[in-house]
């Protein structure tokens, strides 16, 4: 009896000590997001350092643009199975999540250009019919070009270019590739808006729909497949945002944010210093006020590429050196350009690699400020709760050409 009385007792204890006070929770973590630019990961640099090798180096946990779609840049449709682009792609991001498992790879495709001879995922043909029902119309009713490509401006409002959209995305999603980086999508509503003086509230919600039905079909593929999925936008210049935040619904689906740096960054003419005249903690201000996502900033092509591309490597140093200074005080990341394949940038040629490496591991830059949510982030609109992930989450399964 005595034993039974203890061991009740003891049970009793053992009970209150679980049971009788509430436990704590283990924290969220906020991880240290450390992207850089390798686009495409199907090419080395001129040493012969893979972006594997970068990766390890730089200890990054998010490859911005590992894959981008322009066109038919580069890209080879037909039976993914008969596709040694493809294969060459899977193995590459495959080969990356061995190395790191919980390393983003994100993909990307061009919503702002549709050049004539564009196809199918399978390889055919888009017909007449097809490709006028897709392509976005000038104030003559004409096809809108593209300023500066050989190409047009597709309409995000077309169910056919909406499809395309998709069915070239859920190409990369089975290559591998965790999200995909849009680029400019909003490029025909802002058109109608600024051109064709359609009222800017309608228009940008009706085209922010277009492009949340896409994200969320893209979603449930991934879902189908047991893979998770997110998605981002090019916002632009990171000094010309205002306008876009004015319209959350533009960015209600995002996980990542992501604006480039501005061309008077790049110009030693304009600004002899070479330091960034973005003002980036109001940046990060204004942006986490209508989206509560991460904030990456970038270098984008071909403008502020070709920019830096011109500079001596001195100059190239100070800009990225200063660009990474400005950021870290702000708290936000940079994405390091280490390797663009076409048009060409290769920090090693250009002797810019050390730089970007010491930067890395100088910068130490975390989340605070931003939304507490892991590398890959569930958006958030201010207004809504943020959802906090834990330890024991991790992710399992830019503008650059296949």
């Amino acid at each position: 009896m005595a034993l039974l009385v203890i061991g009740g007792i003891l049970l009793s204890l053992y009970v209150s000590a679980w049971f009788g006070h509430p436990r704590q929770s283990p924290a969220p973590i906020s991880p240290t997001l450390v992207p850089i630019l390798w686009e495409s990961t199907l090419f080395n640099m001129s040493n012969g350092e893979t972006a594997l090798q970068a990766a390890s180096q730089f200890n990054a946990n998010f490859i911005f643009r590992g894959t981008f779609q322009w066109g038919l840049t580069g890209v080879k449709a037909g039976p993914e199975s008969s596709t040694p682009l493809f294969i060459k792609l899977s193995e590459s991001i495959k080969a990356l999540k061995q190395s790191n498992p919980n390393l983003v790879y994100e993909g990307g495709f061009g919503t702002q250009f549709l050049p004539r001879n564009d196809v199918w995922p399978n390889g055919t043909a888009i017909s007449d019919v097809g490709f006028n029902s897709m392509v976005g119309k000038n104030s003559s009713g004409g096809w809108l070009q593209l300023w500066g490509f050989n190409g047009y401006v597709p309409d995000l409002a077309s169910p056919t270019f909406r499809a395309f959209v998709i069915q070239w995305s859920e190409r990369q999603i089975d290559e591998g590739v965790d999200g995909m980086f849009f680029d400019d999508p909003y490029t025909y509503a802002d058109h109608l808006v600024n051109v064709e003086r359609q009222n800017a509230s309608t228009v940008y919600n009706q085209y922010a729909g277009y492009m949340n039905s896409t994200v969320q079909s893209l979603k449930s593929y991934a879902s189908a497949h047991g893979r998770t999925f997110f998605a981002t936008i090019n916002s632009g210049r990171c000094n010309s945002i205002q306008g876009q935040l004015r319209y959350p619904a533009l960015l209600s689906f995002e996980s990542y944010f992501t604006c480039s740096a501005t061309d008077e960054d790049f110009d030693a003419t304009a600004n002899p210093s070479l330091q960034p005249v973005e003002n980036f903690t109001q940046l990060k201000a204004s942006i986490t006020a209508v989206v509560n996502v991460p904030i990456m900033v970038f270098i984008d092509w071909p403008g502020q590429q070709a920019a830096l591309g011109r500079m001596t490597t001195q100059q190239q140093i100070a800009v990225l050196t200063n660009l990474g200074n400005k950021l870290k005080a702000s708290g936000l990341p940079f994405v390091y350009h280490v390797y663009h394949h076409s048009p060409l940038y290769d920090s090693v040629a250009e002797g810019t690699y050390s730089t970007l490496l010491q930067l890395d591991k100088e910068s130490g830059t975390n989340l605070t400020g931003q939304a507490s949510l892991p590398l890959l982030a569930i958006p958030a609109l201010v207004a809504t709760s943020a959802i906090l992930w834990y330890c024991d989450h991790h992710l399992l399964k830019q503008r650059a050409f296949l």
